[in-house]
């Protein structure tokens, strides 16, 4: 029998990932205080992700739709540099989506990211407060290349993920 636990979340991927975790005293996460910028086109995305949850009626966002958001926002340049076919991605995302189902680990209240998606988040955060500079969607990209089920998805269109990297810098 798979655990489940339930968690709370708020409306948007921009409002929802404003803190970050940090670990207390007594090892439980405490949230402390992380203001965060967003680029025009990284914000764009995270509002894309959230339309494209509804729009393919699923009730979590996943990582694949975060990836489904940046293929869709990022510039046929570094598509093509990295050898991403942007139909073929879309399509081959939907496709994987239409046939998930929700995670057995959480029943997660509706709207709500899994862990791989928050994640993805926080590292592109993380990424972009190192450098003092807002997030971009190299840094949103960068991230999602840590996450299996997107490199998977990427390789299977043939993507070149060290070439990827190299070019998120």
């Amino acid at each position: 029998h798979a655990r489940s636990r339930s968690t709370r979340c708020g409306a948007d991927l921009l409002r929802r990932h404003t803190t970050s975790p940090v670990a207390s005293e007594s090892g439980l996460p405490r949230v402390s205080m992380m203001q965060v910028n967003y680029s025009e086109h990284a914000a764009a995305a995270l509002k894309l992700t959230t339309h494209e949850v509804r729009r393919l009626s699923d009730v979590v966002v996943r990582s694949e739709h975060l990836l489904l958001a940046l293929t869709q926002s990022t510039t046929d340049d570094l598509l093509q540099v990295a050898g991403i076919n942007r139909a073929s991605v879309i399509e081959r995302i939907q496709q994987r989506l239409i046939k998930q189902r929700p995670d057995t680990e959480f029943v997660l209240t509706p709207g709500c990211q899994t862990p791989r998606v928050k994640q993805a988040i926080l590292s592109s955060q993380q990424r972009a407060t190192m450098e003092s500079r807002e997030v971009e969607l190299r840094d949103i990209w960068y991230s999602l290349l840590q996450d299996e089920a997107c490199v998977e998805i990427l390789r299977e269109e043939g993507l070149d993920v060290v070439r990827l990297a190299q070019e998120l810098g």
